[in-house]
């Protein structure tokens, strides 16, 4: 009867581990690292939209945003107060994209200027039907070693809404942008950046995460997706999702990997 027991104890034991095991590997759920892929992509957009418009005198060109109803800027004691209205109703522009709602920000110097300071605010803002709220801010940090402008980009206490206010997520985050083509040329098709950072989140069901960038997501304003680049996302108590995305070709796809299984997926 002792010997039943035990070898009962050890079943049970065995078993426990077994489903743990099982548990862990079987861990593929993606919606973590999808919500921090969405986050990403809307901090990205502000950027280019912002950029577009900082160096920018009246009247304001909207060939790249043809579905912004207005612009307007006024400047006191040496900053300049930006309003970037997309209007009430969602409109396709240039990127396929689909935005609606304001822009606010504020400069105190040019984009290209060391110690710049720029100020994102929006209301009612949404792209692609998801709601951005929260402060974003961006300091140029002057140029690195390799003589490429450094941005410094902080987003404080953002929250996004999915469409029909399905689910939220909240998100903060620091970012390094190195501008490393067009610089020097009053383009902005031209311009490429290099991007860094970590930061940390809750996604939509309420489970918090961890983020880092490990090699550097590629951006201009020509590609609506990163061209390449890799992060972890750390879901608490959850196995690393590694975003891959891709080889430098401006497309839609990319490559989550949990447990050395890959998964691919269209960024939204």
């Amino acid at each position: 009867m002792k010997k039943l027991t035990t070898l009962l104890l050890l079943f049970s034991v065995l078993a426990f581990s077994s489903c743990d095991k099982e548990e862990e590997t079987g861990d593929v759920t993606l919606v973590t690292a999808r919500d921090n892929m969405k986050a990403e992509i809307i901090l990205n957009d502000l950027f280019e939209i912002v950029t577009y418009y900082i160096n920018q005198d009246a009247p304001f060109s909207s060939v790249r945003y043809p579905c912004i109803d207005e612009v307007q800027s006024t400047t006191s004691e040496g900053v300049v107060t930006f309003e970037v209205d997309f209007g009430p109703d969602n409109c396709n522009d240039e990127d396929l994209r689909r935005r609606k709602g304001v822009i606010n920000f504020t400069a105190d110097g040019d984009l290209d200027a060391a110690g710049t300071t720029i100020v994102i605010t929006t209301e009612d803002f949404l792209i692609d039907d998801y709601e951005w709220i929260g402060e974003v801010m961006i300091t140029n940090e002057g140029e690195n070693n390799e003589g490429d402008i450094e941005f410094q980009i902080v987003s404080n206490g953002i929250t996004i809404i999915a469409p029909l206010n399905d689910y939220q997520v909240e998100w903060q985050a620091t970012h390094t942008r190195t501008w490393v083509e067009g610089a020097q040329s009053n383009l902005v098709e031209d311009d490429e950046f290099l991007i860094t950072g970590m930061g940390t989140g809750t996604d939509r069901t309420d489970k918090s995460f961890s983020f880092i960038i490990n090699e550097s997501l590629t951006s201009n304003i020509i590609c609506k997706y990163f061209k390449s680049g890799q992060m972890d996302v750390n879901p608490s108590g959850a196995l690393t999702r590694a975003i891959n995305y891709g080889d430098g070709s401006c497309d839609k796809k990319a490559v989550i990997n949990v447990n050395n299984r890959d998964y691919d997926v269209d960024i939204e």
